[in-house]
């Protein structure tokens, strides 16, 4: 039981500061977004909550005794949504927010979210909402 307690920990701590890597990277782009087309990060926004959510459901399941996941593999997902978080912040093309309207934000924000789905082929998490979303 201590065990599974320190591992939960170790967990929840990577996949927090992921959280907190994409929670900073909104804030800033909503405060430097002109009002009316900060409502366009809904997408994706909702693209890595999504993702967030399945890895938070891994850790539940993993911690819960469920032997189909390992926590090599969860740790992978983690790093791959840092990855992707990174893979958005270099690629955001910021005179779109300015001068775009909201649909071409909008589309931004989905462009971005195919090109990391394309950047980690070999990541379940990314292929399933990749699916999912398009």
């Amino acid at each position: 039981m201590e065990r599974q307690l320190l591992i939960l920990a170790d967990l929840s701590s990577s996949l927090s500061t992921s959280e907190e890597s994409f929670s900073f990277l909104q804030v800033y782009l909503k405060q430097s977004m002109p009002r009316n087309l900060h409502d366009s990060m809904a997408e994706i926004s909702r693209f890595f909550s999504d993702i967030n959510l399945y890895v938070s459901g891994q850790v539940r399941g993993y911690v819960a005794g469920d032997e189909t996941i390992t926590q090599e593999e969860i740790l992978y997902h983690i790093e791959t949504f840092n990855k992707g978080i990174e893979y958005l912040i270099a690629n955001l093309n910021v005179d779109i927010f300015y001068e775009g309207n909201y649909e071409e934000v909008k589309n931004h924000w989905k462009i971005l979210a195919r090109e990391i789905i394309t950047q980690f082929p070999d990541n379940s998490v990314f292929n399933h909402y990749g699916e999912w979303w398009f």
